[in-house]
């Protein structure tokens, strides 16, 4: 490895070293030495090891495989802290009201961690509700769209009227068709999810070579078996174009429901903090949301590799 790559390497390490100083050394602008250090300061003193770790395993074994690949952004974005730290606890350039410094929020984990985990259970727990109900029906019915004409026939004008309608609009009313809160946050989630799946199922189902059905008859299949064994694994890639929109919309759903009437969640949460001004909060649960809604997106891939694995080779994703 050339010299260019030992630092690509390390440089993560390098970049958490040089923050650490900084954090432990500047002191409101004055060079000051620190007794105890913040949470921040040990979260830094974390990172270091593990990252001396994953550049050595790297060299000795290769993996982790995108380590290497990664390793600048890993170092940008902790220097990138570091000087908005340096900015707003140190000189006091950023208003720290609306800014909060990195180790106020890292103390939101820290005392209110408990309840943001229970509110991020509950937005996860809707969200898987609406996005399985909502995914099932969009497929089935954009399965009976692409293969029935009667299906198409009647079910089409719906989907292009109110399909393309966004669902925060309709929520108000629904709240008001629904007997509580939570079941008319689980049916706008629902309705966010349903309308791109049936799209791109629909899509997926119409759009397959005809010989494919033309060997399933002459295989001697029936309706069922070539919607079962031929359609819906042929369409799969669009379903999983349809999902991802789907979800992507879904989470827009579940905050906004959560914000506008249901008494939990990381949405309820984030516009109880705001009004009270307490933003330290209010980003803490921020990054927490951002990282649950990746880590659903990240397990929706590993579900797409698995059932398209036979597209290995064919197309990058």
């Amino acid at each position: 490895m050339s010299k260019k790559g030992y630092l690509r390497l390390f440089f993560p390490s390098i970049a958490a070293v040089i923050t650490l100083i900084l954090q432990l050394n500047l002191s409101n602008g004055i060079v000051e030495f620190k007794q105890i250090p913040s949470y921040y300061d040990k979260a830094l003193m974390l990172i270091i090891p593990l990252t001396l770790l994953a550049a050595v395993s790297y060299l000795k074994w290769q993996k982790p495989a995108k380590y290497l690949h990664k390793a600048w952004f890993y170092g940008a974005v902790l220097l990138a802290l570091s000087l908005y730290n340096i900015l707003s606890q140190k000189l006091a350039l950023i208003n720290q009201q609306v800014f909060p410094t990195i180790d106020k929020m890292i103390n939101v984990y820290v005392v209110d961690g408990q309840f943001l985990l229970q509110n991020d259970l509950s937005t996860v727990s809707m969200l898987i509700i609406g996005v399985l109900i909502g995914g099932v029906i969009g497929i089935a019915t954009g399965t009976l769209m692409g293969w029935y004409t009667s299906w198409f026939y009647w079910l089409d004008p719906i989907v292009r009227a109110f399909g393309p309608t966004p669902v925060v609009i309709l929520i108000p009313i629904i709240f008001n068709i629904f007997p509580t809160t939570y079941s008319s946050a689980i049916f706008v989630i629902v309705l966010a999810m349903w309308f791109p799946t049936i799209v791109m199922t629909n899509s997926g189902v119409q759009n397959l070579k005809k010989t494919y059905f033309e060997i399933a008859d002459v295989l001697g299949a029936s309706n069922f078996q070539k919607i079962i064994r031929v359609a819906l694994p042929g369409a799969l890639p669009n379903i999983f174009v349809g999902l991802f929109s789907g979800i992507c919309s879904a989470f827009s759903a579940v905050v906004i429901s959560e914000q506008m009437g249901v008494g939990q969640g990381l949405g309820y949460y984030i516009n109880a903090q705001k009004q009270v001004m307490n933003y330290q909060n209010v980003y803490a649960a921020l990054f927490l949301m951002a990282f649950t809604f990746s880590l659903v997106i990240a397990i929706l891939f590993k579900f797409r590799s698995h059932f398209l694995r036979w597209q290995k080779g064919f197309i990058k994703w």
